[in-house]
């Protein structure tokens, strides 16, 4: 039994995966959410940041310590 070894490829094979790479993931990621100018933000987004914060709730007393 010197002559059969069992072969093992270096990597498992998933042929669902075969077309699937990191790269084509974040290209798509960046075309999707590149903008071109400020003119082109949602008017949610612009009435978002218009609004004023509210101002901070005044710190209670602790009292004696």
């Amino acid at each position: 039994m010197h002559g059969i070894e069992p072969l093992q490829p270096s990597q498992p094979f998933w042929p669902w995966r075969a077309d699937e790479s990191p790269l084509n993931d974040l290209d798509d990621a960046e075309s999707d959410t590149e903008l071109e100018g400020p003119e082109e933000l949602p008017e949610e987004v612009l009435e978002q940041l218009e609004k004023v914060a509210p101002p901070p709730e005044p710190i209670p007393d602790p009292g004696p310590l």
